[in-house]
């Protein structure tokens, strides 16, 4: 069916223009019928090319004016996000006020004490008393009865459908407004403040105000004067009739802000705007009722040698916001409380912030988990838990203080910092064997290699290389499951000294039999282009709690006919649980090198294709008397040396080469209910490190 409204659409040139079109699910031409032609937008482009002219209609306002150092422009780009224009969704030349939709009405800074008296006050002095502010209305007024009031924002044609970042300090909201237009209909109107720093009982408009459309969605932009600082939202009747405030206590919590991968890490709610209001409610009474428990609260950040938030701007941002809000100072002294420990380019989760129930255990330190975003976006990539049997290391947010007198109970249930780092624009690339083979230096400890061989070729090149990199003192053994294979290298390699395994020999039983202390169980495909790597496993095994250490494994991947390279294993984690029979834990080989660059962590498992193994440990475990599939060997491995007290590591400091490629692993019960039964779970997860993505 046609449809005279839509006569010279254009659906190309519509999509285009109004990139919301694109998000909505829809096609053009049914997005202009059902929302566009409401929101008089162009359908064709005819009005914006030749515009009629109208006059404007202007406000004539009293603004009071800013600090300097909050009107002045920024004299740098931004390291966080990219500025986005505000939206337009109307096509210029359109006099929005000649169709009763409203113009936008400035307004001028109110004194916080003159805005009582109307519905949300309890909003407006929980706003008092986060910002500590002695005022009459919040004296003795129980932290519990204090709330974000953000009932009115969530229901109705008021409702805050989305809120965005759409730049370093500027808020897009996306407002419902959909009701339908009458006589008696009283369009309300949105005013947006924020406290000035240098007077919080101060409120200075953050941007202009806006008439609610009858009909949305509509979009609405909040020139911020600080990103992190609250904001209070006013909605008021057209004519005055009511008034209703609402906090916004976090707004970096929204996407796009600083603490947007906070957020994502305890989202519950199916609409994120429901659970960005339901965090904020609960972070709010946390932060209101911190001060009872002085003991168990943060009263210092500490940042090591660096400054927390990494780029200039955002540093800026997060020092005056924990003034402001939170009364810390970066390392500054205290006399009582706990320390947050932070590594350079790592800033404080709002949840840490407002805690007092924190705890060091009887050491005087925990780690605590952290989460992992990105730098130039915010936007959520991982949450990070590390053990806490590791000792404090630069990757890790750390609680430090006096030692309790009663052991920590637990681990840490919070993230204590979110880690901004930039996405490498290329995978980590190893160097060529070829150039870096010369200039690698002989280790003096003798090592036994159990070689996986596949290809007669590709093992006697291993055994150069390898003989190049160890010396005289290494000790081969090879492990050939194809009698023809075993034949070829046994000829290819016969002027080294090797020994062959039998068909189907567990790596168990071949370390009995090995003459040297360290294992290094390797696979054919593998190639060691880093000349480090194995220097690098071995100063691992120094720790003798540590049984088996392993590096970054790259996959070849032929694209468009070239060799590229992608992470292909960094060991192997627990990721969940199947309830598809019984119970059981399932094992996944994350990207470690985007999860946790350039660190070294304790993994459930290391996969055979690389992995040095202190002998001694594994040829104490017993061999399995059912036989294990091949590729859930190296699991069952790292789980029974677990068991026997040991534990496995993993770094990204190093790196190898995996030809062929190598398909990450995401598997459920591979080893049996055995040994990974219910009872085990608290053990397993408690020694390990647990990675999950957050996208």
């Amino acid at each position: 069916m046609s449809d005279k409204s839509s006569k010279g659409f254009d659906p190309s040139w519509y999509a285009a223009q109004y990139p919301d079109v694109g998000l909505s699910g829809l096609s053009p031409r049914e997005h202009y019928r059902r929302f566009g032609k409401l929101m008089g937008r162009d359908p064709n482009g005819a009005a914006l090319a030749a515009p009629s002219p109208v006059k404007k209609k202007t406000i004539q306002v009293n603004v009071r004016s800013m600090p300097p150092e909050l009107s002045a422009e920024p004299t740098s780009t931004p390291a966080t996000l990219v500025e986005a224009a505000p939206i337009i969704d109307r096509p210029e030349g359109l006099d929005v006020s000649a169709d009763g939709s409203g113009a936008a009405e400035r307004i001028a800074a109110s004194p916080l004490g003159l805005l009582d008296g109307a519905d949300g006050e309890t909003a407006l002095k929980a706003l008092a008393r986060l910002l500590r502010v002695d005022r009459d209305c919040d004296a003795g007024e129980p932290a519990q009865l204090l709330s974000c009031n953000s009932v009115p924002l969530q229901s109705g044609v008021s409702r805050i459908e989305s809120a965005w970042y759409a730049g370093r300090s500027r808020l897009r909201l996306m407002i419902a407004g959909n009701v339908e237009a009458g006589p008696s209909t009283e369009r309300a109107v949105l005013r947006c403040y924020q406290p000035d720093l240098d007077n919080p009982l101060e409120l200075l408009p953050a941007g202009d105000g806006v008439r609610l459309r009858l009909i949305g969605p509509a979009f609405h932009d909040v020139e911020l004067h600080h990103p992190l600082m609250p904001i209070v939202l006013e909605l008021s009747g057209g004519e005055g009739t009511y008034r209703s405030f609402t906090l916004i206590p976090f707004p970096s919590l929204l996407p796009g802000g600083l603490h947007w991968a906070e957020l994502k890490a305890t989202q519950t709610e199916a609409d994120p705007m429901d659970d960005f209001w339901a965090w904020s409610e609960t972070l709010l009474k946390k932060a209101l009722a911190r001060p009872q428990r002085p003991q168990s609260s943060i009263r210092r950040i500490g940042t090591g040698t660096g400054s927390a938030g990494g780029a200039k701007d955002v540093r800026a941002d997060v020092e005056s916001w924990l003034s402001k809000l939170f009364g810390l100072e970066l390392n500054v002294e205290t006399s009582s409380g706990i320390e947050l420990a932070l590594p350079p380019d790592c800033v404080p989760t709002i949840g840490a912030l407002v805690s007092s129930d924190l705890d060091v255990g009887k050491l005087g330190h925990r780690i605590g988990p952290y989460l992992v975003a990105e730098a130039e976006s915010f936007r959520p990539r991982w949450s990070i838990v590390l053990p806490q049997t590791q000792q404090p290391w630069a990757g890790a947010a750390t609680l430090r203080g006096p030692a309790a007198k009663r052991r920590a109970t637990g681990p840490v249930s919070l993230h204590l910092a979110i880690a901004l780092r930039s996405r490498p624009t290329e995978r980590p690339q190893a160097s060529d064997n070829r150039e870096a083979g010369a200039s690698t230096p002989s280790f003096g400890l003798p090592l036994s290699v159990i070689i996986h061989a596949s290809d007669a070729e590709r093992t006697s090149r291993l055994v150069d290389a390898l003989q190049d990199k160890i010396g005289e003192s290494a000790e081969f053994l090879i492990l050939a499951s194809d009698n023809g294979v075993r034949a070829q290298v046994e000829s290819a390699c016969a002027k080294s000294p090797l020994t062959l395994a039998n068909v189907g020999s567990d790596i168990r039983d071949i370390a009995r039999i090995a003459r040297h202390d360290l294992l290094l169980s390797v696979s054919d495909r593998v190639r060691l282009d880093d000349p480090n790597a194995l220097a690098v496993l071995m100063e691992m095994l120094r720790d003798e709690s540590i049984a088996s250490a392993s590096c970054l494994l790259l996959g070849e991947k032929v694209l468009k006919r070239q060799a590229v390279l992608q992470v292909g294993s960094g060991g192997l984690f627990p990721s969940g649980v199947s309830f598809a029979a019984a119970p059981r834990m399932s094992f996944v080989e994350p990207d470690a090198a985007d999860a946790l660059p350039g660190l070294t962590y304790p993994v459930a498992a290391n996969t055979l294709l690389l992995t040095l193994f202190r002998r001694k440990a594994l040829a104490d475990l017993e061999t399995p008397t059912t036989p294990v599939p091949p590729t859930s060997a190296d699991i069952r491995i790292g789980l029974d040396l677990m068991r026997a007290g040991y534990s496995s590591w993993c770094t990204t400091r190093a790196m190898a080469v995996v030809t062929g490629g190598h398909s990450r692993r995401d598997v459920i019960d591979p080893v049996g209910g055995d040994y990974a039964a219910p009872d085990r779970w608290a053990e397993i997860l408690s020694k390990v490190t647990l990675a999950r993505e957050l996208f």
